[in-house]
């Protein structure tokens, strides 16, 4: 090669470099909007209502900080991935967050909370629970003079004569307790198993353990249970039952005697269930299950202090001569 072609290849060689070098002042690469992931619950309730603001899943193609800011619609901001903030007074409010990258790109995002005052005349109770994992919240507006009604109600005292199916029976709170029923059978997709798995997980999970005092024996009409947000085995067994009862699932109450003493010391309950879901009942132990009234009832224990008990799990390996008292729903 002579010496012109070389030169002419240097200067080809210098001319692309340049032309690379400056591709990107000529032609600059454009900048990437970041992208978006927005989680807000709840986006309802009633006041005060604190609602948890979560872009924290949002990023940026090009793996640049990212700065989000939030306008709650009523005049307060903050900053931050994932805020909580409480609303205290009743209305609609449209919160809006902004996710903005170095360069000033910004995505933003308008989400509607709608924030409820209570009516006149009730309590608002707010019950957290977990169901396989999956957290559950559910408010309930409970009348507080109904209320006030079964907390003044005389028990009768319990000498050899335990009438806790009364408790379950008592007409006066039936169109509540049926409305609630309802408002939880239609959160579970309107499926009567899942129904019973869920009412099982809610009072199990929302409903603390807590027995009566050494000596006295002071049962709950549900709808205490309900407003005090506690109770003991047959306090709960009285509420979950009541549940199940108003939406016409087959149940029973049951006195049972756990350390074959011959005293029955404990109260649970028992729900009818096709026999073909007895193969997908999980337990780590045994499962009791009777047939009575042509249909298969398994065991269901509603006071637990800590962790859960699922369908039909037995930790006494109960049978028949076990049972000291049934009442049955509907009665049979």
């Amino acid at each position: 090669m002579n010496k012109g072609s070389r030169f002419r290849n240097m200067l080809l060689a210098v001319g692309l470099l340049l032309c690379l070098g400056l591709a990107g002042c000529l032609f600059p690469v454009s900048n990437l909007p970041p992208v978006l992931v927005l989680e807000v619950l709840p986006r309802e309730g009633y006041a005060p209502l604190d609602v948890v603001f979560n872009a924290s899943e949002s990023f940026d193609p090009e793996g640049k900080a990212l700065t989000i800011q939030w306008d709650f619609g009523d005049g307060e901001t903050a900053v931050g991935s994932t805020v909580t903030y409480s609303y205290r007074s009743e209305g609609g409010y449209q919160a809006r967050v902004t996710v903005i990258d170095p360069e000033g790109e910004a995505i933003t995002k308008t989400v509607s909370i709608v924030v409820r005052s209570i009516p006149d005349g009730y309590m608002l109770r707010r019950f957290e629970w977990e169901r396989d994992g999956e957290p559950r919240v559910w408010e309930l507006l409970i009348p507080y003079d109904l209320y006030q009604t079964y907390k003044g109600r005389q028990r009768i005292p319990h000498v050899d004569n335990y009438l806790y199916g009364d408790y379950v029976i008592d007409s006066q709170d039936d169109p509540t307790i049926k409305d609630y029923a309802i408002g939880l059978w239609n959160r579970v997709g309107q499926d009567d198993d899942d129904f019973i798995h869920e009412a099982l997980a809610f009072v199990q999970g929302a409903i603390r353990y807590q027995a009566d005092p050494p000596g006295t024996e002071h049962p709950f009409y549900p709808l205490e249970t309900l407003a005090d947000g506690y109770g003991d085995c047959e306090d709960t067994a009285i509420l979950f039952v009541s549940l199940l009862r108003a939406m016409s699932i087959p149940c029973k109450l049951a006195f049972v005697d756990t350390d074959d003493d011959g005293t029955p010391d404990h109260v649970l309950a028992f729900v009818a269930i096709p026999n073909r879901a007895l193969a997908d009942l999980e337990c780590s132990g045994e499962v009791t299950a009777f047939e009575w009234d042509d249909c298969t009832f398994v065991l269901a224990e509603t006071a637990v202090d800590q962790g859960a008990f699922a369908l039909g799990c037995d930790p006494w390996g109960l049978d028949e001569d076990d049972l000291a008292e049934l009442w049955s729903f509907p009665n049979s």
